[in-house]
């Protein structure tokens, strides 16, 4: 492949299940991209969102509280890789833009051979981990044993998860968002089959949900596989190529490890914050529980936006298209404040309902209304961060926004915690630290992002329409 033409090359990459973004009508080109992406990352969702809600209607609310004391934890073991993932989703993104068939090849097979070796580690890490991360996080001792089990077998094929966030962001990378979102929906219903068949019919428990879970991230992972193997086109996958090629791979840590150590330590503080909130017991556990699979399928949209915006940004970059760059910015940003402000609205109105999905205990509802309001009064200003952010990494500059998110959503939320809980023991208190940090941190993002792009491209300058 290494002796492939620029024309093979060109045609390679004009094959129907890519998206060139570097031409076109930009707010076309980002629905067309992002919409299929949102249906995935719905899907992807619904893995532990049923689990939830099986296991919070089923078994009860101490199960519930224990799928949802693991989550910070999972994100901790799992936050690190996806960030080096979507660093080479960026590498892809911008040989793809670049018309670079061979670059596109080697990164491919770089990224597969990482991800074998990193997703054993992984696996026996998060095994082995999990008991002292549960009694650092203060997990009360009657939802310990669950999240335990839950945590062991979850972990024990955690590489199935990883190699399909990697694989997908492969296909992403060159503007395929449709088939990722075939294999989720086969994958997402399956799990909804496992869940009820498991715990409903055959009551194995918490257990039952993990090992749900991990059959339908396996079938995904294999449907990706495929697609990799089989393809024609500059991504496909070859026994032969697959090794490390050490230049791609630093290109990739440049881009991934800023995102990376950002997830992780986000997860850290995510841990210390859950601390703070185990020590109200299990109805806030499960209350947050339920707060979690509620905000995390509302913000699906910014998400799948905020990718989209990256794949976006990288593509025009590497085509050296600066102006487009920042008028696609500016487009996903008004799309991104009418989104939220239908979502925080339908939040703060319907919070109680929603939280009844997972369970009907009263305090579990109104712990968990309690959160999900209070994510809905900062919603809008959340959508600056996934939009901001996917620009800068898109276009080179990755540690900004890692920077800032650190200093915003970790540092100051912690310090936060820190203070209220020395002069006071309000829920309330500690309850709005999410909303806090969030607010810290992206209106400072918003500012450097106009700081730093004025500074290093110029003022933007009128475009035709759909350039």
């Amino acid at each position: 492949m290494s002796g492939l033409k620029k024309n093979d090359t060109e045609k390679s990459i004009k094959k129907s299940s890519t998206l060139n973004m570097t031409e076109g009508n930009i707010l076309k080109l980002i629905l067309v991209y992002s919409f299929p992406l949102l249906l995935g990352n719905l899907f992807q969702n619904l893995y532990n969102t049923v689990d939830s809600l099986v296991v919070g209607n089923f078994i009860g609310k101490t199960s519930l509280a224990a799928i949802g004391s693991t989550a910070s934890l999972i994100h901790l073991l799992v936050g690190f890789f996806n960030g080096f993932s979507t660093g080479g989703t960026i590498v892809v993104s911008q040989f793809f833009g670049a018309k670079d068939n061979e670059g596109i090849r080697k990164t491919v097979h770089t990224m597969v051979a990482t991800t074998l070796i990193v997703g054993i580690i992984l696996s026996g890490a998060g095994i082995l981990l999990s008991p002292i991360l549960l009694r650092m996080m203060r997990v009360p001792s009657e939802v310990t044993k669950q999240a335990l089990t839950y945590l062991t077998i979850y972990f024990s094929g955690i590489i199935f998860l990883i190699f399909y966030n990697m694989a997908t962001g492969i296909l992403r990378a060159v503007g395929d968002s449709k088939n990722p979102l075939i294999f989720l929906i086969i994958s997402s219903l399956l799990n909804i089959v496992l869940d009820i068949t498991f715990i409903v019919v055959f009551k194995m428990g918490i257990g039952g949900a993990a090992i749900a879970t991990v059959i339908s991230q396996a079938v995904s992972a294999f449907l990706v596989f495929i697609r990799l193997k089989t393809s024609t086109e500059c991504y496909r996958l070859d026994w032969k190529y697959i090794g490390i090629d050490f230049s791609i791979l630093r290109k990739i840590i440049r881009y991934g490890f800023p995102g990376a150590l950002q997830m992780t330590i986000f997860s850290f503080s995510n841990m210390f914050a859950q601390r703070y909130i185990n020590i109200f017991g299990a109805d806030v556990i499960a209350g947050q529980a339920a707060f979690q699979k509620i905000d995390s399928l509302a913000l699906l949209p910014l998400i799948s936006l905020g990718v989209g915006i990256t794949t976006y940004a990288s593509q025009n970059y590497g085509a050296g298209k600066i102006r487009r760059v920042r008028v696609g910015n500016e487009i996903a940003m008004w799309l991104s404040v009418l989104i939220t402000v239908v979502i925080g609205v339908t939040l703060a109105i319907f919070a109680p309902q929603l939280c009844r999905l997972f369970n009907n205990d009263e305090n579990v509802v109104r712990y968990g209304s309690f959160f999900v309001r209070t994510a809905s009064c900062v919603c809008m200003i959340r959508s600056i961060n996934e939009v901001y952010t996917g620009t800068l990494n898109g276009v080179g500059n990755p540690k900004a926004p890692v920077i800032i998110k650190l200093s915003g959503f970790v540092l100051f939320r912690q310090l936060w915690l820190f203070v209220v809980t020395r002069f006071s023991d309000s829920f309330f208190l500690v309850g709005i630290s999410f909303a806090v940090g969030w607010a810290f941190g992206n209106i400072v993002i918003a500012i450097y992002y106009y700081w730093y792009m004025n500074k290093r491209f110029g003022k933007l300058e009128k475009v035709k329409e759909g350039e």
